[in-house]
C-alpha cells in the first residue's frame, strides 16, 4: 500500500495507516488517494487499483472481505456496458444494515452506517478509441476507484460477529473435497458412470466391501453392532433363498410392518355389531336393540263401536 504520487502533495512524507494496512489484501498495488482518521480506528478512504476487468473487481471484493472480516451487501446497482465512463459500478453496505420492515427479537441489524463505492472507469471505448479523458489516474492504468467509509457501529473480530458472516469459498472448498474422499470408499457398484447407470458388473467385490464395513462398525463401536449382527445371523441361518432374495431386495426400504393386516378383525376399528356396523344399509333385526317398554304394557285405547263394547264387556269410548 501507498499513496498516490498524483494526489500527493508536496512536501508531505509518507503515508501511514495501520488501521487501513491491516484491512487490505495483500497481492494488489493500492494507490491512497485521500485518507480521514475519524477516531477509534474509524476512518474514510479513496483507492484506486490496476484493474480493468468486471472479474477482477468480484476477486478483489472477495479477498477483502476475507482479509477485513467484513460482508458486504449490495445497496444499489447500475446498468451495465451503457455507462459511457464507467464499465461498472456498484455501492455497498454493511451487512449489519438490513433496512428491518419489523422489529424482531433477535436480528444482526445495527444500522451500521459503514459504506463502500466501487467504480471501473473505462480505458477503451466504442470502435476501439481510447480514454480522452483527462484524469491522470486513467492513463497511469488505474481504472479501479474504491470509495470506504469504515464507520462501524459494531465490533468486528468477535465471535457473534463472526457468527453473521457468510461460509467462504475455502470451507465450501473443503466439505467438497471431504464428499469426494467418501466417495472414494464407496463400492464399484454404487458408483454412477459416465451414462449416468449403475456399473453392477463387479457384484462380489462390493459384497466384499459391505462385508468389511460392517466388520470395521462392529470393531470399532461393539455395544451399536453386537446385538444387531447377533440378530441378523441367527435369523440368517432360518432362512431360505428365497427368503434370503425378498430381505436383500427390501433392504432398507420397508421402515415399518403392521403385525395384522389391514382387512383382518384385529386390525379393524370396532367390533362387528357395535355401533359403527361395517355392512352397508340399515342394520339387521338381530342387530337392534329393543326399547325398554313394549306393545304389551302400552293401554289400549277404548272401542267407539257399541258392538263391540257389549261383546267385550268394556266401556265405550268418550265423546259420544
Amino acid at each position: 500500500m501507498l499513496s498516490c504520487q498524483r494526489c500527493k502533495r508536496p512536501g508531505s512524507g509518507d503515508f501511514e495507516s495501520p488501521h487501513l494496512e491491516k484491512l487490505l489484501p495483500e497481492g494488489y498495488d493500492h494507490r491512497v488517494c485521500t485518507y480521514e482518521d475519524i477516531g477509534e480506528g474509524q476512518f474514510k478512504a479513496k483507492i484506486k487499483l490496476r484493474i480493468t476487468s468486471e472479474e477482477e473487481v468480484h476477486k478483489w471484493l472477495e479477498d477483502f472481505q476475507t482479509s477485513s472480516l467484513v460482508t458486504w451487501r449490495k445497496s444499489k446497482t447500475y446498468p451495465q456496458h451503457t455507462g459511457c465512463h464507467n464499465a461498472y459500478r456498484v455501492d455497498l453496505r454493511c451487512e449489519h444494515n438490513t433496512y428491518p420492515k419489523t422489529v424482531a427479537k433477535k436480528t444482526k441489524n445495527t444500522s451500521c452506517c459503514a459504506t463502500m463505492y466501487l467504480v471501473l472507469k473505462r480505458k477503451i471505448h466504442s470502435k476501439n478509441r481510447t480514454s480522452r479523458s483527462l484524469d491522470p489516474h486513467i492513463k497511469d492504468g488505474f481504472l479501479f476507484n474504491i470509495s470506504l467509509r469504515h464507520e462501524h457501529n459494531h465490533p468486528l473480530f468477535c465471535a457473534e460477529a463472526l457468527r453473521k458472516r457468510d461460509v467462504s469459498s475455502a470451507t465450501t472448498a473443503d466439505e467438497g473435497d471431504s464428499e469426494e474422499g467418501v466417495m472414494d470408499e464407496v463400492p464399484p457398484t454404487s458408483r454412477p458412470d459416465a451414462s449416468g447407470t449403475s456399473a453392477g458388473e463387479d457384484l462380489e467385490a462390493g459384497w466384499q466391501w459391505f462385508c468389511s464395513s460392517i466388520t470395521k462398525k462392529l470393531k470399532d463401536d461393539p455395544q451399536t453392532f453386537t446385538a444387531p449382527v447377533r440378530t441378523f445371523l441367527e435369523t440368517y441361518r432360518k432362512m431360505n433363498d428365497s427368503s434370503i432374495a425378498s430381505a436383500l431386495h427390501f433392504f432398507g426400504k420397508v421402515s415399518q410392518v403392521k403385525a395384522t393386516q389391514p382387512t383382518a378383525i384385529a386390525g379393524r376399528k370396532s367390533a362387528l355389531g357395535e355401533r359403527r356396523a361395517l355392512i352397508p344399509g340399515p342394520p339387521p333385526k338381530f342387530l337392534r336393540k329393543e326399547h325398554q317398554y313394549s306393545k304389551e304394557n302400552c293401554k289400549k285405547s277404548a272401542s267407539h263401536s257399541l258392538a263391540d263394547c257389549v261383546e267385550d264387556n268394556a266401556c265405550l269410548g268418550g265423546h259420544h
